[in-house]
């Protein structure tokens, strides 16, 4: 904002805080309502909203219960968790918000708490309040859910909690249980070959009388049962890894050589967006679709971007696969469910790996199997048979034994496995609601307010055209001379005391009404300015107006008449405001005759010539005539201004403001100076700008500015008014204060 120099010169400076605060002082009721609103609305909500009670706790997600790999068969109850080897805890956040998880915990508690429906609660209801996170750098999920009844809330987490490690383990312990199914299916048969072979052994050695064996065929035996052996486990295992094999197939949904597929184009990140851009445009196009006809040129253009872009896929997926092998490049779904599974297809190829060394270990164990059984046939035939019957009662014995002892490993891995999911925090009962919260929402509340408050208080001073300071006028009228300063008499006797406003500054005279005051001193200062402005002229007619109403022009003249009286001088008050007079209002005296009775009535001058001391003469308007100008414009008024100037020292025009009549124009040029009156918090930038464009040109020699309801940020005035009040002290014997010295430039010569 441009700010004036008391010299007229001007600088540019940013709104200081003393600014700030005396606007915020003008506009404190702007500021306090917006306040108000602003923490009402906030307040209004904090202490009716119902509050919000959280209840949390903790799990701890282990990567792999160690009771599951008490036994090799054990370790099938590793497929759980195959997936979330990695990063366990986004799966296992999954699995608990899941719909069974979520439906198993809303039957519980409607099951359990049926005498307190204000505990029952909706799957919605659930969905909507409860939050599972991860814990960073931990293995921990925190289970949070927020809800209007504090005894609800914990009894959901807990719940929620005690179902999701029961799924947890009812999971793990499902895949041993098939494991423990299919061992304890095989014992009976392994026993019954066991005892069949045990059986035959003895009858062939009781038949054929043999009760030794000589230490070749004794050594044959031992090695060909150990290489059966060895082919029975490896059957074993390659029996295990299929079942496993054939779990992950399930799971997956497709075959090893499609998971193979799937896993190097879910890596491809070429691949993958290709795919994004096909499912954007096909999104596209079913918005289209369900616009427009199938002929539409948008639709049109999106069905071929979509066969560029499909043809695009394809190219990216040649380059990596067999065009051969592209049924999956057909399902782009299945290609971004890859990139989630990719553990589980990591595992398969590795089951499929070992399953091929394990086919091969069964070829070359058979092998050398079928090399033991041929040495064995060069032995007669009685040694071959009791061989042959030995090797399969050691056979069906060690499968017999095998299948006992991975039995037992199985139930206790089954008894043993409690999850991967341990609860290390229940919840308890909240002390408070956390929401909403009362000390931060008023606090903002008021924080907001004020800001609001402020920001609305400076938009309604920078909204507002009306002129509240010294420098605001000097920006519109920098040319002209401060030559009086008259203060807002009304605000001096406030801040005294006094609280009643028995006369307004408008309509008296301060001569009068308050002989001991600090306006007084600024009509004398103002005719002191006038007088020594320029020595070289007599200014004995001087015409005083204003930019429009109410700005104490009126006022000023009367005031300013009395300065001059007091000094001996003889004075002559004329109102040539013949619009809207208010100098007989102002003395107390009546219209009914006057100026234009003079010039139209044939009254005599003594007739309209009012005196109110041997030195202070006035003359009102009398009736309005219907052309002003025509009057002030005619050779008898001029005769009778120069008449007038040989009998007085100062004649005063009170002219009509300049915004609503030309004759004041027509006046100035009668008068040897115009004084502009301008009042504070009256007058509008608009209306000062035209005046200052029109009028101010053409008006002659505008002596300078007076300033009217001048109010200062000291309290000088205040402190002068109660020395005056107190002291009754003479205010003609003091000196003029320095506040209003301050503000008047030089005289100029």
């Amino acid at each position: 904002m441009v700010i004036t120099r008391l010299q007229g010169q001007t600088q540019e400076s940013d709104l200081n805080f003393l600014e700030l605060i005396q606007i915020i002082k003008k506009r404190i009721i702007c500021l306090g309502v917006t306040f108000g609103g602003v923490f009402g609305v906030f307040a209004f909500y904090t202490l009716t909203a119902t509050p919000i009670y959280e209840a949390s706790g903790t799990l701890l997600v282990q990567q792999q219960n160690q009771a599951s790999r008490l036994s090799e068969l054990g370790d099938i109850g590793e497929l759980g968790n195959l997936s979330s080897q990695s990063n366990p805890l986004p799966t296992q956040i999954n699995l608990m918000t899941s719909n069974v998880v979520l439906k198993q915990t809303v039957e519980d508690i409607n099951s359990s708490f049926k005498k307190d429906p204000g505990l029952s609660i909706s799957l919605g209801g659930l969905k909507g309040g409860v939050e599972v996170s991860s814990i960073r750098d931990t293995n921990l999920m925190r289970v949070v859910f927020r809800d209007s009844n504090p005894k609800r809330a914990v009894i959901v987490v807990n719940q929620l909690m005690k179902n999701y490690v029961e799924r947890s383990i009812d999971i793990s312990r499902g895949q041993k249980r098939a494991v423990r199914g299919f061992i304890e299916s095989q014992i009976p048969v392994a026993q019954d070959n066991f005892e069949t072979a045990l059986t035959k052994l003895r009858v062939f050695r009781e038949e054929r009388n043999i009760t030794d064996i000589s230490a070749q065929t004794s050594n044959l035996v031992t090695q060909t049962s150990d290489l059966q052996k060895q082919i029975l486990d490896t059957q074993v295992e390659l029996s295990r890894l299929n079942k496993s094999q054939a779990k992950l197939q399930s799971l997956l949904g497709m075959t090893f050589a499609d998971a193979s597929i799937l896993a190097t184009l879910s890596q491809a990140d070429g691949v993958q967006m290709a795919i994004a851009a096909i499912q954007s445009t096909q999104t596209e196009l079913d918005k289209a679709r369900s616009r427009y006809t199938a002929a539409h040129p948008s639709i049109q253009a999106l069905e071929r971007q979509l066969q560029e872009q499909q043809q695009t896929l394809k190219t990216r997926i040649g380059e990596l696969v067999d065009l051969d092998d592209l049924v999956l490049a057909k399902q782009p779904g299945q290609l971004q469910q890859g990139a989630i599974n990719l553990g589980l297809i990591q595992e398969q190829i590795t089951n499929d790996i070992l399953i091929d060394a394990l086919q091969q270990q069964l070829s070359d164990l058979s092998l050398a199997y079928q090399q033991r059984q041929a040495m064995a046939a060069q032995l007669p035939k009685i040694e071959q048979e009791l061989v042959r019957l030995q090797v399969d009662v050691e056979t069906t014995q060690a499968r017999f034994t095998s299948l006992l002892s991975a039995l037992q490993d199985a139930r206790i891995a089954e008894n043993q496995d409690l999850g991967n999911v341990v609860i290390t925090q229940p919840a308890d009962e909240a002390v408070g609601p956390v929401s909403p919260k009362v000390s931060r929402n008023l606090l903002l509340g008021a924080l907001l307010g004020l800001i609001l408050g402020v920001a609305a208080a400076l938009s309604r001073e920078y909204a507002d055209q009306t002129l509240h300071s010294v420098a605001d006028l000097q920006q519109i009228f920098p040319t002209l001379n401060r030559i009086g300063f008259v203060p807002d008499f009304y605000t001096i006797r406030r801040k005294s005391g006094e609280k009643s406003r028995e006369w307004a500054l408008t309509d008296s005279n301060v001569f009068e009404n308050e002989p001991l005051s600090l306006a007084q001193e600024a009509y004398r200062m103002l005719f002191a300015n006038i007088r020594y402005s320029n020595v070289d002229e007599n200014l004995k007619v001087l015409a005083l107006t204003s930019c429009v109403q109410s700005e104490g022009k009126s006022t000023t003249t009367v005031n300013l008449a009395f300065a001059m009286a007091e000094l001996g001088l003889k004075v002559l008050v004329l109102d040539l405001d013949l619009r809207l007079p208010s100098q007989h209002t102002l003395w107390e005296i009546p219209n009914k005759v006057g100026l234009t009775s003079l010039f139209f009535d044939g009254y005599a001058l003594k007739d309209v010539l009012h005196c109110h001391n041997k030195n202070l003469d006035v003359i009102t308007t009398g009736p309005i005539p219907p052309s002003p100008l025509q009057l002030i414009e005619s050779k008898r008024f001029a005769d009778f201004v120069s008449y007038m100037r040989k009998h007085y020292d100062y004649i005063l025009f009170d002219l009509p403001p300049l915004s609503v009549a030309t004759e004041s124009v027509a006046l100035s040029q009668i008068a040897d100076g115009t004084i502009l009156v301008a009042r504070l918090g009256v007058l509008k930038r608009p209306a000062a700008l035209n005046i200052k464009e029109v009028f101010i040109p053409n008006l002659k020699n505008v002596i300078g500015l007076v300033i009217n309801s001048y109010t200062q940020n000291n309290n000088q005035g205040y402190y002068y008014y109660q020395y005056y009040k107190e002291k009754g002290g003479n205010p003609k014997s003091k000196s003029v204060p320095e506040q209003l010295m301050s503000l008047l430039p030089r005289n100029r010569r």
